[in-house]
C-alpha cells in the first residue's frame, strides 16, 4: 500500500506513543517482516529500521507466517510436534491404553495441535503442504491411533462452517469483516446474500472470510 509516511517516522510516533502511555517497546524483541509478491522484479525494500532485526518468517500467535505468506514453515513445524505426541500415544498403547482411549488422546493433543488456527492458514497451503498433512493422518490412522480416516480438506471446511456461522452472528468480533447485505430481485433457493468483493489475487481469494462467504454462495 503507497503512503507518504516513511517506515521509520511511523516507528517513532509508535514509540513517542508508548513512551507517553507509560510502555516500553523492547527493540531487542522486536521484529520487522515485509509482506511482499513472490515476483522480485516488483519488489523494492523499505529502509531498515535502526536497531530491529528483519525477519523473512514470524511466529504471531503460535502461527509461523512467511513474507510471502506462505505457511510451509508452520506446516513443517506443527507435523514435527504431532509427530512427537505421537511417540506419546504408542508409549500409551504398550502401557495397555484401549483403542478408544487412543483416539480420544489423539484428538486432545495431536489433532487440536493441527486444527489451531486451521481457517487462518489452511486456505493458503499449497498442494505439496496438503499432501504432507494427508500423509502424516493416514499414517496415524494406519497406527491405529485414530479411530476413523480424515483428510485435511475435511477437517478444514468442518472447522470453516464452525466459525463462519459463528461469524454471521452480530455480536461476534469478525462480523464486521463480513461484506455488505446485497439486494435481490427474487429468491427461488437459499443462498449467501453478501455482496462479494471481486478477487483479482488468489492470496485475497483464499482468505477465511472470502473462502468461505464465496462456498456458502452456492
Amino acid at each position: 500500500q503507497h503512503t507518504d509516511v516513511q517506515l521509520n517516522d511511523e516507528f517513532d510516533s509508535l514509540k513517542h506513543w508508548a513512551e507517553i502511555n507509560n510502555m516500553i517497546i523492547n527493540t531487542h524483541k522486536t521484529k520487522e517482516i515485509v509482506f511482499r509478491r513472490p515476483d522480485p522484479c516488483l519488489y523494492v525494500p523499505p529502509l531498515l529500521l535502526d536497531d530491529i532485526e528483519r525477519v523473512t518468517c514470524v511466529q504471531l500467535l503460535g502461527v509461523y507466517i512467511s513474507k510471502m505468506l506462505r505457511f510451509d514453515e508452520h506446516v513443517k513445524y506443527i507435523l514435527t510436534v504431532c509427530g512427537q505426541r505421537c511417540y506419546l500415544l504408542k508409549t500409551l498403547r504398550w502401557q495397555g491404553l484401549s483403542s478408544a482411549l487412543i483416539d480420544t488422546v489423539f484428538q486432545s493433543i495431536v489433532l487440536s495441535r493441527l486444527t489451531y488456527a486451521l481457517p487462518a492458514w489452511g486456505g493458503f497451503l499449497s498442494k505439496q503442504m496438503i499432501n504432507k498433512i494427508d500423509a502424516f493422518l493416514s499414517r496415524s490412522y494406519r497406527f491405529r491411533y485414530m479411530a476413523t480416516p480424515r483428510i485435511l480438506n475435511d477437517i478444514l471446511e468442518t472447522v470453516d462452517d464452525k466459525l463462519y456461522n459463528a461469524v454471521c452472528k452480530p455480536g461476534h468480533c469478525l462480523n464486521s469483516l463480513l461484506s455488505t447485505v446485497r439486494t435481490m430481485p427474487m429468491t427461488l433457493r437459499s443462498i449467501n446474500n453478501l455482496q462479494l468483493p471481486l478477487c483479482h489475487y488468489m492470496l485475497f481469494k483464499n482468505s477465511f472470510i472470502i473462502r468461505t462467504a464465496s462456498n456458502d454462495s452456492y
